[in-house]
C-alpha cells in the first residue's frame, strides 16, 4: 500500500496541516504536496544542513548516505519537522 510509504503531518497551523511528504524511505526523490511557497531543509542527526530549497515540490537526496535525516518545512513563520530515512 502507498499509504504506509507517505508521512502525513499535523500541526496548528492551517497552512502546515496536510501535507504529505513520500515515499519514506527514500532512494532518490522525495515528494513533498499540499503546500507551495515554503523552505524546505534537510538535516544530519547532529544538525547540519545538508539540503536547503525554496518553492519546489520535490528534493533530490540520491547523494545523501544511508541513515535518518530531519526534513524541516518552514512557511512565514511557521515550520515543522518530520523523520525521513534514506535508503
Amino acid at each position: 500500500k502507498l499509504n504506509q510509504f507517505i508521512t502525513e503531518m499535523r500541526t496548528n497551523n492551517t497552512e502546515l496541516n496536510n501535507i504529505k511528504v513520500y515515499p519514506n524511505p527514500v532512494s532518490t526523490l522525495i515528494v513533498i504536496d499540499g503546500i507551495d511557497k515554503a523552505e524546505f531543509s534537510v538535516f544530519s542527526l547532529d544538525g547540519k544542513k545538508l539540503i536547503s530549497i525554496i518553492n519546489a515540490n520535490a528534493l533530490n537526496v540520491q547523494n545523501l548516505d544511508a541513515g535518518l535525516y530531519f526534513l524541516e518545512i518552514k512557511k512565514g513563520n511557521f515550520s515543522s519537522t518530520v523523520k525521513i530515512v534514506k535508503d
